[in-house]
């Protein structure tokens, strides 16, 4: 067993960092410099990363908490969204998250906005509605978060699922992504003059078994695979830019309430 990332001395083709805080960013870091890429399990704050994005191309690639990104429902929750605000110059999202789910909502929520208009973004910080809640501009989206506390301390399996509600709001709709392994829900108004609401996916929701021991690896896998692969045409900078938005906007949430 090696000790630190200079005490490994085979070849590596990624690393998977599963520990936060400080210690986790000093690993990470390490393993980029040698040009390994690295998946990060815990969320990080943006000055990690802006030090990572100033280095540019002469590190390795880096991957940050969005693996959520990849399990089935989430995956056809984006498809939809971004079929739905085609043509459409502004849209409304909210989040409503615990501190434990706050970053990979971010990570959902962010993959709806047009990877091509990530460039001409400018993070500033949010007003404050009349619940206290943060609103942030970001591109064509208008993005409020509602952070609620866990509603228990017990680490059960139950509040990795439950903290996750995304709901992307248009003229005619909303789109409700009400966990990670859904359902996903669109309710209609008289505008669209359809149903009140109708459901999409898949009908029947994945046992314990099926999403703990079969979607979410596949999800991490899915997320290594996108990394390690990734065309050398893509650039360092492009693939950091929503980590970085999504870190920038976690960190403004998260810091001024104490969590």
């Amino acid at each position: 067993m090696a000790t630190s990332v200079a005490g490994v001395k085979t070849s590596v083709d990624a690393a998977i960092v599963a520990i936060g805080g400080k210690a986790g960013e000093k690993i990470s870091n390490d393993w980029l410099i040698r040009g390994v890429p690295v998946l990060m399990e815990h969320p990080v704050g943006p000055l990690f990363l802006a030090k990572v994005w100033r280095r540019g191309g002469r590190i390795g690639r880096l991957h940050i908490n969005g693996h959520f990104c990849e399990l089935p429902t989430v995956v056809k929750f984006i498809q939809v969204c971004r079929e739905a605000t085609r043509g459409h110059g502004a849209y409304s999202a909210v989040i409503v998250a615990t501190p434990r789910t706050l970053y990979s909502c971010l990570d959902i929520a962010l993959a709806l906005l047009p990877s091509r208009g990530l460039a001409r973004i400018r993070f500033r910080r949010p007003e404050l509605n009349a619940l206290g809640d943060p609103e942030f501009h970001l591109g064509p989206m208008r993005l409020r978060v509602n952070l609620m506390s866990d509603t228990s301390s017990d680490d059960d399996a139950a509040g990795s699922l439950g903290g996750h509600f995304i709901q992307l709001w248009l003229p005619d709709r909303r789109i409700a992504l009400v966990s990670p392994t859904g359902p996903i829900i669109t309710l209609g108004t008289d505008a669209l003059r359809t149903a009140t609401w109708t459901h999409s996916g898949r009908s029947n929701a994945p046992s314990w078994n099926t999403y703990d021991s079969e979607e979410r690896p596949a999800a991490l896998i899915a997320a290594l695979d996108r990394m390690v692969r990734a065309s050398p045409r893509s650039s360092h900078k492009a693939q950091l830019r929503r980590p970085l938005l999504v870190s920038r906007v976690w960190n403004n949430v998260i810091r001024p309430r104490g969590f």
